[in-house]
């Protein structure tokens, strides 16, 4: 994967925090990787839903020294997404960690957009639909009144 090196400023309306300003950045894909002070990195998730941005999250990872296991310090990732359960593969592969979390909220928006669009499309034919925070269980019910 070729990462893009920019060392300029980065739009302030694409980054949530200040934490880019001025820094060096790389780009993999759909996540900007930022060298922050000393041994934090911030990774900055930009989601989409069929080709259209959606929204930006973001995850600072701290290690006290190059050796040590990375944690996270700040993130702005839904707590329904057990961030702190995949953050023990920190110590054996960060790449891993990061592209999981990347997957991990991807999945979470599609599958939000998909009832977003359900509810637009086919509103009037559903009577009642409930989800779950990070929508993996959907449950509706059909009107019959037709």
């Amino acid at each position: 994967m070729e990462a893009d090196r920019n060392a300029t400023s980065v739009e302030s309306n694409s980054i949530p925090t200040s934490h880019f300003q001025e820094k060096v950045t790389y780009r993999f894909g759909n996540k900007v990787i930022c060298c922050l002070e000393g041994t934090r990195i911030c990774i900055l998730y930009e989601t989409s839903f069929a080709g259209e941005p959606c929204e930006l999250y973001h995850c600072v990872l701290e290690s006290k020294s190059f050796l040590e296991k990375m944690t996270i310090i700040e993130h702005t990732i839904p707590f329904f997404l057990l961030l702190r359960e995949v953050e023990n593969s920190l110590s054996s592969n960060a790449m891993k960690f990061i592209d999981h979390i990347g997957e991990l909220l991807q999945a979470y928006v599609n599958r939000r957009e998909q009832v977003r669009l359900v509810k637009e499309l086919y509103g009037n034919q559903i009577g009642e639909l409930y989800h779950s925070l990070p929508y993996h269980m959907i449950e509706f019910a059909l009107d019959d009144s037709d």
